[in-house]
């Protein structure tokens, strides 16, 4: 269990399609997602990596996270696994982010509605 949070700790679904991927690559990749698993509940994190052949840029990452209410789904193209996972995180932590705000400004405004309708 994450210690900050009452749900069990992320899945990691790794669909590698590059020979010889380097063995560092798991641990970045989980280090990369902790920050996301702290703001928002991820039960399971689908990754797929890609190279394919006469690609420029050269790697392909798409990562979908599957969690309570929307998943969240990325990708990115770079040239290096490294860059291509900080692209593929930056822009779901972007999409955290956006949904995280617009759940807030949707709750305060249902509560200002709530409380004009019931002093009206």
């Amino acid at each position: 269990m994450n210690a900050f949070h009452n749900h069990p700790p992320m899945n990691i679904v790794l669909s590698n399609l590059v020979p010889r991927l380097p063995l560092s690559f798991f641990d970045l990749l989980r280090r990369e997602l902790e920050p996301l698993a702290a703001a928002r509940q991820i039960d399971e994190a689908r990754v797929r990596i890609e190279r394919p052949e006469r690609a420029s840029p050269p790697w392909h990452v798409n990562i979908q996270l599957v969690t309570p209410g929307p998943d969240f789904t990325a990708s990115a193209a770079a040239h290096t696994v490294r860059e291509a996972v900080t692209r593929v995180i930056g822009d779901l932590a972007g999409k955290i982010g956006r949904r995280r705000e617009a759940l807030r400004q949707r709750l305060r405004k249902n509560g200002a509605t709530r409380g004009a309708v019931a002093r009206g």
